[in-house]
């Protein structure tokens, strides 16, 4: 037989239920800080806003042979990170809980996290990384060697 129990070590919390206004490509990080106050760290000149907190649960058990024998198992620590990263217009562009790995920081776990999200796979996303991205028009991305269309008319040799 076994039970447990997980309770908040660290941080305020944040329930999937109070994020739920977070639209991405709506909402603002300005709102985002309205509703959930301020975060733990505001990194990448802002575009990256990280709230934390830790979790410890125990594990319970009771293990019957020939006599009943009781023990416990634990703590065993977990580190939430809930990360926001806006475009530079400050619009929400994606958002997420995730959990640290074990001995990693709450800032490197963002960075990685960051990093991963950053990267381009549609056009409203390319905003995410700045002006160092290129945006494209519709289509598929421009391969080298290709040229973009211009209004003028191409001439044939």
């Amino acid at each position: 037989m076994t039970s447990g129990c997980t309770s908040v070590t660290g941080g305020r919390p944040i329930k999937p239920s109070a994020t739920a206004f977070v639209t991405d490509g709506t909402t603002t990080g300005r709102e985002v800080i309205e509703n959930l106050g301020p975060p733990l760290l505001e990194l990448e000149h802002g575009c990256l806003l990280v709230y934390s907190w830790e979790t410890s649960s125990h594990l319970h058990f009771t293990i019957y042979t020939l006599g009943r024998e009781t023990g416990e198992a634990g703590p065993k620590p977990k580190q939430w990170v809930f990360c926001v990263a806006t475009d530079r217009f400050d619009r929400v562009l994606r958002h997420a809980t995730i959990t640290a790995a074990e001995n990693e920081s709450v800032r490197d776990t963002a960075f990685a996290w960051y990093r991963k999200a950053r990267h381009p796979s549609s056009i409203a996303d390319s905003q995410l990384a700045g002006p160092a991205f290129s945006q494209q028009t519709k289509g598929s991305p421009i391969a080298k060697g290709d040229s973009f269309p211009t209004d003028k008319p191409q001439l044939k040799r």
